[in-house]
Order: C-alpha cells, then structure tokens, then sequence
C-alpha cells in the first residue's frame, strides 16, 4: 500500500490541495506498479506576488526501498504536479530498468521457422 504525505499543504487554498491530492494519488497508484511498500512526501510550496498570479514549487521524494528525489515548479497548480511526479515515475523507470516490462508473466517470443521454396 502507498503512502503520501503532504508538507506545508495548509498554506494553499480547499479547491488546490484536492487537485494536488488527487493528481498526485494518480502518479502513485502508477509508481505502485513498479515498487512495492511505496512511501511518497511531497512538500509543496506557493510563492505569491502582489498581482494575481502564484508559483508552485513540488520537491517529490520517495523513501522506500530506496531515496529517490526530485523537483518541479510551475505558474500553474496541475503543470507543476504533472511534471513533478512525471520526473519521478521517470526516474523510478529509469533506476530499476522497469520501463516496458510485462507485470507477472515472461513472454518469450518464438520465431517461426522460414520454408525455402
């Protein structure tokens, strides 16, 4: 089972932290797949200016079975967590060489054998 913890979420408004859990509860169920016992902490950070607009900052770790880390910002809540959590599932593929891999099964392609003529 999965696990997501969230650091310094209180800061932003109801309607950004549902987006951010549930896309990021998304990329773990896929993170699931390739790693067992899966512990993921985001720690989220909003830097607000004076006009209307905020940038978000995602630093996305996962703890077990190994550290992994990496980071993302955006002027856009769902851009920066799709790109955080995409680096993460992109370097969890890339580490542990699971990237195209069938799940369960070994699938041994058999040549037929050419006829001559």
């Amino acid at each position: 089972m999965a696990t997501i913890r969230f650091v310094n979420l209180k800061q932003f408004g109801i309607f950004e932290r549902m987006k951010v859990k549930t896309l990021s509860t998304k990329y773990t169920k896929k993170l699931e797949r390739d790693l067992t016992n899966l512990e993921v902490v985001l720690h989220c950070k909003k830097y607000e200016k004076d006009g209307d607009a905020a940038k978000y900052a995602f630093n996305a770790k996962i703890q077990r079975p190994t550290v992994f880390s990496t980071d993302a910002s955006d002027w856009d809540l769902a851009t920066a967590v799709h790109k955080v959590m995409g680096k993460l599932e992109r370097g969890v593929q890339k580490k542990f060489k699971t990237q195209g891999q069938k799940q369960g099964k070994v699938h041994v392609k058999q040549s037929k054998p050419k006829r001559r003529k």
